[in-house]
């Protein structure tokens, strides 16, 4: 048992309403906490000084009064509140809101292609028109570069060195 399930149970411990699981588990905290029960002994105190104090005599009518005073300052909260906003917001806040609302529409349809997989719109990424049009794409150059069959990146010579000592310095060749 944690203090604010402690603190919580205070009350009902005082009143004898725990069950007998619950009392046990309480009264071991209370072994456990001198200032769980130091608390106990206050609220315990506190309950007395109360029952002590003299009544204050009302009307028959105070209760029927008081809520009907009750209601009526929750329905002009409210329909205070109800006047001066949209959709639950002040109109400042839902201004906000509509304005982030269209942000996100617009950068959302900036952000994804406008051609989908079965539309007639061809898309930015479609796979129809793989090579650039224009003069570049027509070419000889081009063509001889797509016509050739071996790859051109792999070779059996040695890779080339450059003497590059007297113009790079590195930290481990300084003296």
């Amino acid at each position: 048992m944690d203090r604010y399930h402690f603190e919580d149970l205070i009350s009902d411990y005082l009143e004898n309403q725990l069950p007998l699981a619950q009392r046990k588990e309480f009264e071991q905290y209370l072994e456990a906490n001198p200032e769980g029960k130091q608390l106990v002994e206050t609220v315990r105190d506190t309950i007395r000084s109360l029952k002590t104090l003299p009544g204050v005599p009302s009307s028959p009518q105070f209760m029927t009064n008081l809520y009907q005073r009750l209601e009526g300052e929750r329905m002009s909260h409210w329909s205070a509140i109800a006047g001066r906003t949209i959709f639950g917001f002040k109109p400042l806040y839902a201004g906000l809101m509509a304005t982030l609302l269209v942000a996100v529409v617009i950068v959302g349809l900036e952000l994804f292609p406008t051609g989908s997989p079965g539309s007639d719109q061809p898309s930015q990424f479609s796979d129809q028109n793989p090579l650039p049009a224009g003069p570049a794409a027509a070419s000889p150059a081009n063509d001889a570069l797509a016509d050739k069959s071996e790859d051109s990146t792999t070779t059996d010579s040695a890779p080339k060195t450059y003497p590059l000592e007297d113009q790079i310095k590195f930290v481990k060749d300084q003296p």
